[in-house]
């Protein structure tokens, strides 16, 4: 077993016949008594499509996280691992987490002040844009992270920023909500005609149970270590009842720590599936599963473009972005809810032709 560890360790820069074999071989060790559920009822649903979208950090975020790194102690690697995280939604959570030791040994002279407009911040902007798509198709939006935080001051700042999101219209679900005032939340959004536009929710209370279909349209504001907690958050939109296609989109920033968390979870949902999976479907098409790009490449692939032009609101979101240049790049997932290979089937450099 010691070997077969070693192997797959390996595997994550260095794949081949080697790892193929071994993979078989743990498969055939574990098929008598683990059984993997394919979620077959699922292929009766509209669709998923589920995308990664790698932004830009701005350049405060960027020399916020410069600022950090130079100082920050790495056995304190969790608590780093939050604040990068929160500096990546947006430089200005960092003012609310600057009591921490850590945080206040960062020299912000360079960094300048933290402030919560919204062009600070490539996921914000972003999330902002796809609202107001959102409103003209009338679809609802289920937003996200797995810190309480992040989403109280998105849910101020899209209230003072977007005017038809003010009242009832945005609500949000955590762990601190009582089982009666949850599932109040979560009817309201359910309602095909109510107010209800947008969800803020955490992704550790959004657990199995919860049915949140009212959404076609889900974000992930940060990245997870474990997979199967994201799938299982798609899930509550993704799921018996949904009448529409579903569209996830996770954000990522560039160049990041969160960039190589990003590629640690797909590896560890690779090998998952592949040691569970009847075979190894992510050497199709000579696509980098798991071991996705850093940086863009230089020719956008066809099938990457023709996964964009599926989503017509995404497209629009790239086209609106021309100005930003802040969507490096976008990698469309085959699946990621048991419905085949968890690899992915489209690549887009996003500095295209007009997007330069």
């Amino acid at each position: 077993m010691e070997k077969i560890g070693k192997t797959l360790e390996n595997g994550q820069t260095k794949r081949g016949k080697l790892l193929e074999n071994t993979i078989n071989r743990l498969r055939s060790m574990t098929q008598s008594f683990v059984h993997y559920y394919t979620g077959e009822i699922l292929k009766s649903l509209p669709g998923l499509n589920d995308f990664t979208i790698f932004l830009k950090p701005s350049p405060k975020q960027e020399r916020l996280l410069y600022e950090i790194a130079k100082v920050w102690d790495r056995k304190r690697a969790l608590e780093l691992e939050y604040v990068v995280s929160s500096v990546c939604i947006h430089p200005y959570l960092f003012k609310i987490l600057s009591d921490t030791d850590g945080c206040a040994k960062v020299n912000l002279t360079n960094v300048g002040d933290l402030v919560t407009n919204p062009e600070e911040s490539m996921k914000v902007r972003f999330v902002i844009e796809l609202l107001r798509l959102c409103q003209v198709q009338n679809e609802k939006l289920l937003i996200f992270s797995q810190n309480i935080t992040p989403l109280q001051f998105l849910e101020n700042l899209l209230q003072s920023d977007i005017k038809f999101l003010k009242g009832e219209r945005i609500m949000k679900l955590h762990g601190s909500l009582s089982l009666g005032d949850r599932q109040g939340v979560i009817d309201c959004f359910n309602k095909p005609n109510g107010n209800v536009r947008v969800l803020l929710a955490s992704t550790k209370a959004c657990g199995e149970g919860i049915t949140l279909t009212g959404a076609s349209r889900v974000v992930f504001l940060d990245i997870l270590w474990n997979p199967a907690v994201m799938r299982q958050a798609m899930s509550r939109a993704f799921r018996l009842g949904q009448k529409k296609e579903v569209f996830v989109y996770r954000l990522v920033a560039s160049g990041t720590l969160e960039e190589d968390k990003y590629k640690r979870t797909i590896w560890k949902d690779w090998l998952s599936r592949s040691i569970f999976e009847s075979s190894i479907n992510c050497e199709k098409d000579n696509t980098p599963s798991p071991q996705l790009k850093a940086s863009p490449s230089k020719n956008m692939n066809s099938k990457g473009k023709d996964s964009i032009e599926n989503d017509a609101m995404l497209a629009t979101l790239v086209e609106l972005d021309q100005e930003y240049k802040c969507i490096l790049q976008i990698v469309k997932h085959d699946s990621c809810l048991d419905q085949g290979d968890m690899s992915s089937t489209g690549m887009v450099d996003c500095e295209m032709e007009g997007h330069n």
